[in-house]
Order: structure tokens, then C-alpha cells, then sequence
């Protein structure tokens, strides 16, 4: 190669390397930046500094308008740009070059050398400037183009095919940041529009008067919505006119001035913008009242004057009715607000109904004023008392509401009747004014009458005296106001309802509160509210409130599968309707559904009315009363109001969760997208910082992609993302996160690993998953992936910086070949400088007190409580707690550990002997000795000044070695082991099974116990060769009479292994984490025991276990099964499967032979060594049948089954293999 050869494609390595960095800084940038023009900035920034380019522009494209208006742009250093070549805002329609292409067709286009073609329109720049080549990349959302990404360099053939596809990927990330901002925006456009809406309920709920509510419904739109004033026009139905009747502004002479003018102004339908709005029932919106004025003449004059511009107007209704106009005005120019547009139509509405209430609450106080003005003139009842207050005289005139169900009252006094509302302490009150001979007013009283419906009456009274002045009686007049009391009431309720909705936290919460509040405001037993399943054409049951009683609690209980299709029962019928309906007897009424008929006495009358919302009914509401009940019509239209009010309620918050949702998660893949994804990985780092975890980060990048995508379409390419959203979510666990970050681009969170090591399997786990051909609708398409993975401590200790780790090593898995993938790597100066950091930290750690101890505890398998603790170091630097894996070994290799050790070993006693003090009985508890510690010799004498300085027993001491420290030097072990034992502490292998013990060894060593290391313990269910190894540990253990203790028990199967097989204590998350000091008191002071799960009583039948991925086919094997009388246990992989045998041990296990862990054959090759007479069937579909054959021996199948046989068959093949096992 020759020297200019050579030095090109050293500059092209240089630039590509380059621009791989700009990719890695664009991300970093996406996550960092708070607003758009901030991150275009940044992003042209980095294209010109890391990709060598003389110029970068971003447009972005108005969909109103089609004007494409430059957002940001950035020139090379030394370049200065004549902005007069810049157009700033061009017409994607007539745009020309490849920004033109990328606007319009959606797809990049590149020209290489602008020398070989005519330069015209925006090319002129390129011209201009001197630039020799250019590329312009579309920016897309969903598909859609929203801008264009302009690049331009200055020499000829700068873009080859690889820069083309960084550059594809860098607008893709673009595209992701854009699609970013504007559902950050949506999200906080929503979360304003609520807290108006919120803020209008408010001040509906609050006011008092009309007056006082629509001021501070205006002032709560202006000040969120930034107008400065606000208007409220009524409807005079007899002149046929809006008149102005209320408004709020903010403190400005010239809007004071327009209010003023504004308020003498009447408009007909269609007269101005109110009539407008009046006369259309919609909103009228008008951006700038200039571009009208002429169209609507005087009406606009008073605008014009004071420099009005932008306007709104919205109808105010109730009952589908417009009552109303609100308007708004500003000095501004203001475009429609859709998203407004759609919140005021709820908002015009919920003013509406608190209008017309407010009117009817204005009809009834006139109605009581008269009522008490004609007091004298006309009353429903006459009655006289004597000076005992015995009743003497009542007279009841006509009024057949209020008779009563009451004895005589002649010769009794008031209060010797049942009156419900009245208390003692209010007869005692009434009592007072009587004695005092004082006339007395509007004393309300409540009883039943013949119908056991609640009467009220209101009784007024004076004294009687006679000509010589002595008192002789009270007589008065009595006036029926149950009509009042029954308006007063269901205000109250609609208030109420008002309330649950405006303070729930949820839909459910509020359905509940709602349900609630109606039946006790109106004397209803229980409720019940059953949602439109629109998708299945059914209602569903959704939420309920009944009294306590066990009869309701059962009908409730019945209710919970109920469905009913339109026209189905009263709830049906109403769903179909749209009305509300009241059955007098819904037991006996033949519209009701069978689950009222056969509610066995539960339920008498019922109330069933729907919840509308949009002119649609999206659920059911139902009361159901124990008594025979009449219909109340004012009650009928009052549930009408309230059904709306619940159905607005929910579609608010439907939209609420629907904007949540799109906040949060992929909408192609339905993965955590970006910031999701980021939030649960800082929240995995908060626990992984408290628990010592190593957390794995995989950036996972699909290699060929883009060729998917552009070959079968945008359609094809959402597919193949969906399905390999699918194959990655099969290949972690549980608690792991799989998330979108961008286009082609994944992240995995791995949790809680064991080793960091552990991540690249699961990474090249998802390597071969992603190998596997992709069906796109008859179309087979092959991909790979590329994978960078950080660890966190060790790679970054925050999300961005993790998956900015992660993307860097991705990018070096690319340049190794793609298909792979690559751990991150710093420079080694780099970590030797932290390393060289921790240690000099490390050297004051101790005098500064920054070590702590948590502990551990063992419990006994037999009897559960508590034997011991492991005290385990901690090193905490600040608020920062350091992973003893980064410095335990420093500690080692620096000598330092001798110093802490004895730290450690001095604290555990002295925390002994305070247990001692504080009436605690203490647990001996174990101390790890390093290799350091114990090849001092003096180390015996340092252990015995420790017990005898702190006073504390020596069998009170454990002290841990691991079994390869013993067997480096056998015989210096023996004699050390020795020394420590005649002090009389406990000694302990730990780590038991790593080495290479020899049992001559074992026997000579003083040991009390030894501890099965959790590398045996982890596969303990699923690993025959594990458990060999236990069972071996325990056996020896148990021959050479020491105890033996299983650390690293998590599970229940594993704790059901080894107390099975004889293992005395365990150690592990299965009972408790290691915890300080305080927390270990706490459970010795409780006596904290370990729980062991409930016995189940063995079934008649014999166990059958079911391991299937596929959840439709374990369905269909157990139900086809399911006659034969077997107990059947399902698991959807291996894993389960292993967990269930150790917990429960079975007869039967049928595996289907393609599961994502392992194969069928290899489950039951396990499953042959750890239960060996369990029947062990495969199940596979007949193309599977040849390839498993040469199996049995390996993993002694007892019996094939098809899954394309019939059920009969399937039962006999299994009943046949069950009983030649017997």
C-alpha cells in the first residue's frame, strides 16, 4: 500500500473512530439535556466536532404550515457562515436537493461531490461556502417525518457506506430525543389540564354562592391558562339573549375598560363569538380577533379598541343544554389549543351541573321563605298543649305525606314519640325553651309514616297565657317539608359524589367512595358497578360496597363473574338503554338477571342507572335494597346528573392513564422505554448500593436492521422489533428489565449478580436467541446483536453512566465483528488510579471509624430458632457504602486486614458482652479469619487478649476459615487449629466443597462445623451433581461428628432439600439478610424463628407435575388429564418445575421437550438422578419424536406423548406409564 493510500484510510479509521464517539456523546447528550433547542445545539455540535464536518443544520418540519424552520446549526471552527445563505425557513414542497428528498420521501439522500451536478435552491449554500459534498438525513416520528438532519464537508466522496449508517443511527437518536420532548411536553400539558380541572371542581365544591364560584372558576383558567380576563354570559330564556352576568381579570386599566364596555353588551345566537358558541354548542376559538373584525363588525368593536387579539368562547351546559357562555380574551395573539379545546367541553359541563343546582337550590330557599312568611296563613297541622306540655288538640289537615305510624298523641307529650332525628340532648335543649315560656321556630322532626318512608315536619310554637298572665299551654303549626329535606339530601349527595371523585387516587378508589357514599346517603345495603368490556361486547363486574352482612357478602361474592350482554337483566337493559330503571321487588321481576332472582331473600328493590360518558355508557351502576321499595323520580333525575359526573370522571382519568402509559413505555414493543428504564435502574442501584450487588448493563444494538426495515417496510420492521422484545424477555429473569432506548437499540438490567461474569452469559444467551430466523409475515429474515455490558460498581455507580459504559463497548463488539459482545473496558490508568485512591483511603479507614459490622444469623433446620450470626465488614465512605468485593482483597494484599480483623473480632465480643448487659442471650457468633491473620503465629495470643479483655465466653466465638487456606499448609493448620481450640472458641470451615480437603486432614483438625459453600447450594434443586455433593458433605459431616450448615439458601425448595437430607443449620435471604446491630437485637429480644411453610396434607391421588413453556398447552394437557383423577402441579420452565419437585417430591412429570432453558430430555435427565422413581414422560409434536428417541436410556423415559393426540388417548398413554411404574 502506498504512503497517500495508506494515510487515507488511516484518516478514515480516524473518522470513523471518531464518529463512534460522537454516537456514544449524542446519547449521553439525549439523556442530559432539559430542552429541545439545547440538544439540537449539542447534537450539530458533536456532528461537526467529532465527524469532521464544515456544517450541520437541523430543521424541523411544521405539519400546519409544511414550512421545514431551522432549529439549530453549528459551522466547523475557522468556517465563518454568511448567514445570508442560510434560509431559515424553507417549503418542503418545493425544497430541493437532499434536504428536499428527506422532507418529502422520508429517506436520506447523499450526493458526494456537488461539482458533478447543478447546484440550485438550497444547494446554493453548498456553492457558496465551498463545500464539496452533503447528506441530509430525515428525522421521523412513528414513521413520520418531523425534520431533517443537513450535514456538509468539504471535500469530494466524503460519505462512504459506513459513515451513512453512523449517520442513520445518529438521526435516529435524534428522532428518539425529538419523540422524547414531545411526550415530555404532552405529559406536562396533561398534568396542567388536570390541575385546572382539578382547581374548577375545587371551586365549584368550595363556593358558596353562583357568584363566588364563577370568579374563581375564570381566575383558575386565566392564571393557568395565561388570559387575562374572563367573562360569564347567562342565558335569558324569556328575552331570548345572552346577558352578561360575571368576570374576573387581572389588575390592567385597558381589560377593566373592556370589561366595563362589555357589560351592558347583550348577543343573540349567533350574534358576536358568545353567540357563536351559544347558538353551536362548541367552542369557538379565534387566534387573532384582527382577522375578524371585519366579518363580524360591531360585535368586535370594544375588541378592537383595547387591542384585543387572541379570544375563546365555550359553552356552559346542563342536560345537553347550553345555560351559558364562558369567554376569554388576552392581548395576545393565541393559536387553538386542542388539547384545551377537548378539557373545556368536561369543564362546561361540570359548571353546568353545578349551576343548575345551585338554581334549584335558590328555588327551594325562596319556596322556605314563603313557606315561613305564610307560616300563620296555612299549615298542614294545628295542635295545642297544656302547661304540662301534654298535647290537648292536633289537627292534621289533609297532607297525606305526613301521617304517621304513631299512637295517640292526645294526652303525651312530644318527645314521647320516636322521633328519628331527635337525640336526648336535643329534647333537653327543646325542654329549656319551653320552660323559659319563649316561642319557639322551625323545630324539624323526622319519623315514619304508614309506607315506612321517612316524613319530616317543621313545628313552630308560642306560648299561651291566660288574662291574668299565668302560663296554661303552647299551641303552634306544623308544615310537611319532606320535599325540602329530600332536595337537601340529594344535594348533599351530589356534593358528596363530587368529593369521592376530586380526592380519589384512583378509579377504583373513587368507584368505591362512590358506591359507598350513595348507599348510605340513601339507605341502600349494597352497590355495585359493572364496566363496558367494549372488546367482548359484555359488562363486567368492577367494583363493590355492601354492608356487613354475610348475605350481601355473598351476593357480592356471586356478582364478581357475573357478565351481562346488552338487554341482559336490569343492568343489561340499562347498558342498552342508556336510562335508568327501578324494580320495586328485582327478585320477583322478570327483567332482572338469575343471580337477582335466586339472591335468596338478599335483595327487594333496586336501583340501576348508567354511567355516561361522550353520549356513551361505559358501565353500570347498581343498588339493591333488603325491603320492597318504591320508585323516587326526583331521585331518577338526580342519578342522571351524578352518572355523568362519574362517567367524566373516568374518561379523565382513561386519559390520564393512557398518557402515562405512552410516557413510560415503548408503543411499538410495550418494553419500559428510555426514561422508564433509566428511573428502575436508579432504583436498582439505590438497593444494590444498600446490598452489595453487582448490577449488569447491556446495551444491545441489532446488527442489519435497518436493511429489515427498508426491504419489507416500517410495518415488517415493528414486527421483528416486537419479536425480539419477546426473545429478550425470555432470556432474563424475573426481576430483570428489558427496555427500548431507541430504534434498533435495547438495554437489559441485569439484577443481583452473582459474579460479573454472569452478565456475559446471559449476553450470549441473547446472542443465540437472536440468530434464530424471524417470520415476518411469510418473509424470513436473519439479524444479530451487538452487546456492550458495564457493571455496576465497577463500570459506574449511575444509569446515564452505566449505559453510556455499555454503549461504548458495544460499539467495540461492532468493531470485533458484531454478533457478540464486549465487557467495558477503561483504561488501565484509570484503574489503577481508583484502586491507588481506595487503598490511601483505605489506610485512615480504621482511625477514622468507617468500618462497621452487620450480622448475619444461622438457624437450626429442627427447631427454626436462632443459633448463631456471621458478623460480615462493612466499609462506609461517607454516604457511599463500599462493596467488600473491591476492598477485601486491597485489605489482604496491604497487610491491612490484620488490624481490621482484630477490629472485628475485639467489636463482635464487646457487642456480646452489651447483649450480656442488656439481658440479651447472645449467639455465639462467627468471625472470618484471612489467610493474613492466620499465618501469624502470635495469632492465638491475639484471640485470647481479645476474650479476655472483653470478658466474654469463648464458646461464644466462632471463627471461620476456608477449607483452601487449611489445606496450603495442612500441618501448620493442625498445629494453629490446635491452639485456638484450647481457648475454647468454636472452629469452622467455611466454603466447604472448593478445595481439595483430605479426610486424613479432616479428622486431625479440631473443627465444630462445617459450612456447604452457596455455589452448591444455588442449583441444589436442578443440579444432580449438586446435590450428590451436599448430600456427600452432610454424610461426611455426620461421620465425623461435626456440624454441618448450608449457606445461601433463598428458596424454599432448597430449604426443603436439606432439612430432608439431614443438614442442621442454614444461613441465608430465605430467612434474613445481614443486618446491624440494632435489627439483630430486635429478633433475639422476639425470638425470631425461622416459619417452615405449612404442611400440605398429601392427596388421595397420585402428584402429576406439567412443565411447559407454553401456557396454552399446559392448559390443554391438564385438561385433558384432569378425569383421570390425578393431582396435578403446573411449572412454565425448568426452573419451576425443580422448585416444585423439592417442594412437594411427585409421581408423574410430563416435560415438553422444546423449552427456552433446556430440553425436555435434559430436564428429565435431572430429574432421573434427583427422583428416581418419578414416572418421567415427554411430550412433543411428532416432528420432535425421531430426534428424542436415542434419548431414553439417558434420561429413562418411561413414555412418549404427542401433542396431537386426542384426550382419551393421551390419558390412557399416561394411565398405562403410571401403572407399569407402580
Amino acid at each position: 500500500m502506498g504512503v497517500s493510500s495508506r494515510k487515507s484510510a488511516e484518516l478514515k479509521i480516524a473518522r470513523l473512530n471518531s464518529l463512534y464517539a460522537a454516537l456514544s456523546e449524542t446519547n449521553e447528550v439525549i439523556m442530559r439535556s432539559r430542552n429541545r433547542d439545547e440538544l439540537f445545539r449539542q447534537v450539530c455540535h458533536v456532528a461537526v466536532t467529532h465527524g469532521g464536518f464544515k456544517l450541520a443544520l437541523l430543521r424541523l418540519l411544521d405539519e400546519a404550515t409544511g414550512e421545514a424552520r431551522l432549529a439549530a446549526w453549528v459551522a466547523y471552527q475557522g468556517h465563518l457562515i454568511d448567514q445570508a445563505h442560510l434560509s431559515h425557513s424553507i417549503k418542503a414542497s418545493v425544497a430541493r436537493g437532499p434536504v428536499g428528498t428527506a422532507l418529502r420521501e422520508g429517506r436520506h439522500e447523499v450526493r458526494n461531490d456537488f461539482a458533478a451536478g447543478g447546484l440550485q435552491g438550497p444547494s446554493r449554500l453548498a456553492k457558496k461556502e465551498g463545500f464539496r459534498s452533503g447528506a441530509a438525513f430525515p428525522l421521523k416520528i412513528e414513521g413520520k417525518v418531523v425534520g431533517a438532519l443537513s450535514l456538509y464537508a468539504g471535500e469530494a466522496g466524503y460519505f462512504d457506506d459506513t459513515l451513512i449508517g453512523l449517520l442513520l443511527k445518529l438521526a435516529d437518536n435524534v428522532s428518539f430525543a425529538i419523540d422524547k420532548f414531545e411526550q415530555g411536553a404532552r405529559q406536562r400539558r396533561a398534568d396542567q389540564l388536570l390541575r385546572l380541572e382539578h382547581a374548577v371542581t375545587r371551586s365549584l365544591a368550595e363556593a358558596d354562592t353562583v357568584s363566588v364560584a364563577l370568579k374563581a372558576v375564570m381566575r383558575a383558567v386565566c392564571e393557568t391558562e395565561d388570559w387575562e380576563c374572563g367573562r360569564y354570559y347567562r342565558v335569558d330564556e324569556q328575552a331570548g339573549v345572552l346577558r352578561f352576568n360575571e368576570s374576573w381579570s387581572v389588575p390592567d386599566a385597558t381589560i377593566e375598560r373592556f370589561i366595563a364596555g362589555k357589560r351592558e353588551a347583550v348577543f343573540g345566537p349567533g350574534v358576536g363569538l358568545a353567540g357563536r358558541a351559544w347558538q353551536s354548542g362548541e367552542p369557538t376559538w379565534v387566534a387573532d380577533v384582527k382577522d375578524v373584525a371585519r366579518t363580524l363588525g360591531a360585535a368586535l368593536t370594544l375588541e378592537t379598541e383595547t387591542d384585543m387579539r387572541g379570544s375563546f368562547h365555550f359553552p356552559v351546559k346542563a342536560d345537553g343544554r347550553t345555560i351559558g357562555v364562558l369567554a376569554f380574551n388576552s392581548r395576545k395573539v393565541r393559536e387553538p389549543d386542542e388539547r384545551l379545546l377537548q378539557a373545556v367541553r368536561m369543564i362546561g359541563s361540570q359548571i353546568g351541573q353545578f349551576l343548575q343546582r345551585k338554581h334549584a337550590e335558590e328555588v327551594v330557599r325562596d319556596s322556605e321563605d314563603r313557606f315561613r312568611n305564610l307560616t300563620q296563613l296555612s299549615s298542614d297541622v294545628y295542635w295545642e298543649q297544656d302547661e304540662q306540655y301534654r298535647f290537648t288538640s292536633f289537627t292534621e289537615r289533609g297532607a297525606e305525606s305526613i301521617r304517621s305510624r304513631r299512637p295517640q298523641l292526645i294526652g303525651k307529650r312530644r318527645w314521647d314519640n320516636d322521633y328519628l332525628n331527635m337525640t336526648p340532648t336535643d329534647w333537653a335543649a327543646h325542654i329549656t325553651v319551653l320552660d323559659a315560656r319563649k316561642p319557639f321556630h322551625d323545630l324539624e322532626l323526622c319519623r315514619l309514616n304508614d309506607a315506612s318512608e321517612h316524613v319530616w315536619l317543621s313545628v313552630s310554637g308560642e306560648p299561651i297565657f291566660d288574662s291574668t298572665g299565668n302560663f296554661t299551654g303552647y299551641r303552634g303549626v306544623g308544615k310537611g317539608i319532606t320535599a325540602r329535606k329530600r332536595e337537601e339530601q340529594l344535594r348533599m349527595l351530589e356534593h358528596a359524589v363530587t368529593r369521592c371523585l376530586a380526592e380519589a387516587e384512583s378509579t377504583p378508589a373513587a368507584l368505591q367512595a362512590v358506591i359507598r357514599t350513595m348507599c348510605e346517603s340513601l339507605g341502600w345495603p349494597c352497590g355495585r358497578y359493572f364496566c363496558a368490556d367494549d372488546k367482548e361486547g359484555v359488562l363486567r363486574f368492577g367494583e363493590a360496597w355492601g354492608v356487613a352482612n354475610d348475605a350481601v357478602e355473598r351476593f357480592i361474592a356471586e356478582s364478581r363473574n357475573r357478565v351481562y350482554r346488552p338487554g341482559q337483566g336490569l343492568s343489561g337493559r340499562v347498558w342498552e338503554s342508556g336510562q335508568p330503571l327501578w324494580s320495586r321487588e328485582a327478585s320477583t321481576d322478570s327483567r332482572s338477571s338469575g343471580t337477582s332472582r335466586r339472591s335468596g331473600g338478599v335483595l327487594g328493590a333496586a336501583l340501576v342507572f348508567p354511567v355516561i360518558s361522550g353520549g356513551k355508557t361505559i358501565g353500570v351502576f347498581s343498588l339493591s335494597g333488603h325491603e320492597s321499595r318504591a320508585p323516587d323520580e326526583r331521585l331518577l333525575d338526580a342519578i342522571r346528573v351524578i352518572g355523568s359526573q362519574i362517567g367524566q370522571f373516568i374518561q379523565r382519568r382513561q386519559a390520564e392513564d393512557e398518557l402515562a402509559q405512552l410516557a413510560q413505555f415503548d408503543t411499538v414493543t410495550g418494553l419500559p422505554n428510555r426514561y422508564l428504564f433509566l428511573d428502575r435502574l436508579g432504583l436498582m442501584l439505590t438497593q444494590a448500593q444498600r446490598n452489595d450487588w453487582l448490577i449488569g448493563t447491556l446495551f444491545v444494538d441489532l446488527d442489519r436492521f435497518k436493511a429489515v426495515n427498508d426491504t419489507y417496510g416500517h410495518d415488517a420492521g415493528d414486527l421483528l422489533l416486537r419479536q425480539v422484545a419477546t426473545r429478550l424477555t425470555g432470556c432474563v429473569r424475573g426481576g430483570d428489565t428489558v427496555g427500548r432506548l431507541s430504534g434498533d437499540e435495547f438495554a437489559v438490567m441485569l439484577s443481583n449478580l452473582a459474579k460479573a461474569d454472569d452478565a456475559g452469559l446471559v449476553a450470549q444467551k441473547i446472542v443465540s436467541a437472536l440468530t434464530a430466523p424471524f417470520d415476518l409475515g411469510g418473509h424470513q429474515a436473519y439479524i444479530s446483536a451487538s452487546i456492550g455490558i458495564a457493571v455496576y460498581p465497577g463500570d459506574g455507580g449511575e444509569p446515564d453512566i452505566l449505559i453510556k459504559n455499555a454503549d461504548t463497548a458495544m460499539y467495540r463488539a461492532k468493531e470485533q465483528g458484531r454478533n457478540g459482545y464486549q465487557f467495558y473496558l477503561p483504561q488501565m490508568n484509570e484503574r489503577l488510579m481508583q484502586r491507588l485512591q481506595l487503598e490511601a483511603r483505605l489506610r485512615g479507614a480504621l482511625e477514622r471509624g468507617e468500618f462497621l459490622l452487620h450480622y448475619q444469623p444461622k438457624v437450626s433446620l429442627e427447631s427454626g430458632a436462632i443459633t448463631g450470626f456471621e458478623a460480615l465488614l462493612r466499609w462506609r465512605r461517607g454516604d457511599l457504602t463500599v462493596s467488600p468485593g473491591e476492598f477485601i482483597p486491597i485489605l489482604e494484599e496491604t497487610g491491612l486486614i490484620v488490624p481490621v480483623g482484630e477490629w472485628v473480632l475485639r467489636s463482635v465480643c464487646e457487642q456480646i458482652k452489651r447483649w450480656e448487659q442488656q439481658g440479651v442471650t447472645p449467639r455465639p457468633v462467627a468471625v472470618n479469619l484471612s489467610a493474613r491473620q492466620f499465618q501469624r503465629k502470635d495469632l492465638a495470643a491475639v484471640v485470647g487478649q481479645v476474650l479476655e479483655d472483653t470478658g466474654v465466653h469463648p464458646g461464644l466465638i466462632e471463627l471461620e476459615l476456608t477449607e483452601t487456606l487449611l489445606m496450603s499448609d495442612a500441618e501448620e493448620a493442625v498445629e494453629m487449629l490446635h491452639q485456638l481450640k484450647a481457648l475454647g472458641v468454636r472452629l469452622a470451615v467455611d466454603d466447604f466443597g472448593t478445595g481439595y480437603s483430605s479426610l486424613t486432614y479432616l479428622k486431625r483438625f479440631p473443627l465444630d462445623s462445617l459450612k456447604i459453600d452457596l455455589s452448591f447450594i444455588r442449583d441444589i434443586v436442578s443440579n444432580p451433581e449438586d446435590a450428590t455433593i451436599t448430600r456427600t458433605i452432610i454424610s461426611l459431616a455426620r461421620g465425623l461428628k461435626l456440624k454441618v450448615v448450608a449457606e445461601g439458601v433463598e428458596t424454599e425448595g432448597q430449604l426443603n432439600f436439606l432439612r430432608s437430607n439431614g443438614c442442621d443449620e442454614m444461613q441465608g435471604f430465605y430467612f434474613a439478610r445481614p443486618m446491624p446491630v440494632e435489627d439483630c437485637t430486635r429478633v433475639l429480644t422476639e425470638d425470631r424463628r425461622l416459619q417452615y411453610p405449612q404442611a400440605e396434607t398429601a392427596p388421595d391421588s397420585p402428584l402429576l407435575l406439567l412443565v411447559d413453556d407454553s401456557e396454552d398447552d399446559l392448559r390443554v394437557l391438564k385438561l385433558a388429564l384432569a378425569p383421570e383423577g390425578f393431582h396435578i402441579l403446573t411449572a412454565t420452565c425448568a426452573n419451576d418445575g425443580f422448585e416444585i419437585l423439592a417442594r412437594y417430591g411427585v409421581d408423574i412429570v410430563i416435560s415438553d421437550q422444546r423449552m427456552p432453558e433446556m430440553t425436555g430430555v435434559e430436564f428429565l435427565s435431572r430429574v432421573r438422578k434427583l427422583y428416581p422413581h418419578a414416572v418421567r414422560v415427554v411430550a412433543a409434536s411428532g416432528d420432535d419424536v425421531p430426534t428424542i428417541t436415542g434419548a431414553t436410556n439417558r434420561a429413562g423415559i418411561h413414555k412418549f406423548l404427542s401433542k396431537d393426540w386426542d384426550p382419551d388417548r393421551l390419558r390412557a398413554e399416561v394411565r398405562e406409564a403410571y401403572q407399569q411404574r407402580r
